[in-house]
């Protein structure tokens, strides 16, 4: 019974503490920006960026990953503290986009595994906050 009490205490604090990492190459990055404003304020669910990826446990990845910077986008994951989690932003990173062909990464989850996805081109604070709520949702429930 201690251990589930531990378990569910330890979900609660990883809930309402991810501290991100993102990785930009796109027009994504706006609207992720536009989640840290006064408007939305992304760090009222406890998000926060962080520079490294060392501190950080969420990822988030929006725009283009082409098969160039792909090693990079794994070697950033695999700095991440663990327990980690990956959210990606928009249509190029989710299936390619526009750009989809030889040169681009159709489908990031070649490179890890991924647990939330957020549709749009490029997609609204709403949807990007309705991601969030829904990672929260899986990690109070692991």
């Amino acid at each position: 019974m201690t251990a589930f009490l531990v378990n569910k205490l330890l979900n609660w604090t990883r809930k309402n503490s991810l501290w991100y990492f993102y990785i930009s190459g796109g027009c994504c990055g706006d609207e992720l920006l536009q989640t840290t404003s006064c408007r939305y304020d992304l760090e009222r669910f406890g998000c926060i960026q962080k520079t490294e990826p060392s501190q950080a446990d969420l990822l988030i990845i929006h725009g283009v990953v082409t098969r160039k910077i792909s090693n990079y986008v794994k070697e950033v994951y695999e700095q991440m503290s663990s327990p980690k989690y990956v959210m990606v932003l928009g249509s190029c990173v989710n299936s390619g986009g526009l750009f989809s062909g030889n040169m681009v990464v159709n489908n990031i989850q070649e490179l890890f595994p991924v647990d939330v996805f957020v549709a749009g081109c490029p997609p609204r604070p709403e949807a990007i906050m309705s991601g969030l709520v829904k990672l929260q949702e899986k990690i109070i429930h692991e």
